[in-house]
């Protein structure tokens, strides 16, 4: 079983800051949330499967955009903050 340091360190990538680290950031932060199992706004480009109640559709991109959120700078939010997906952000 990982210690709580071990599961947090998943979380631990380098924030977005811009477009020189824009290629890393997007495989880690991808990667996270398939961890997480946050990734299916992403894998769908936003459209919700048919197997998916729209309470669990909006569950899981909610988690997602949070999780999107809490990887990017806090001088890059303002580009983001307003968008309601996971897959717009």
């Amino acid at each position: 079983m990982a210690s709580s340091s071990e599961s947090g360190s998943l979380l631990y990538i380098k924030k977005l800051e811009g477009a020189h680290n824009y290629a890393n950031w997007k495989k880690q932060c991808y990667n996270v949330m398939l961890q997480k199992k946050q990734a299916k706004p992403i894998k769908t480009q936003g459209v919700k499967p048919e197997n998916m109640t729209a309470e669990e559709w909006e569950e899981v991109d909610e988690l997602a955009r949070s999780t999107i959120m809490l990887s990017v700078s806090d001088s890059l939010l303002f580009n983001i903050e307003n968008e309601d997906t996971a897959w717009g952000m």
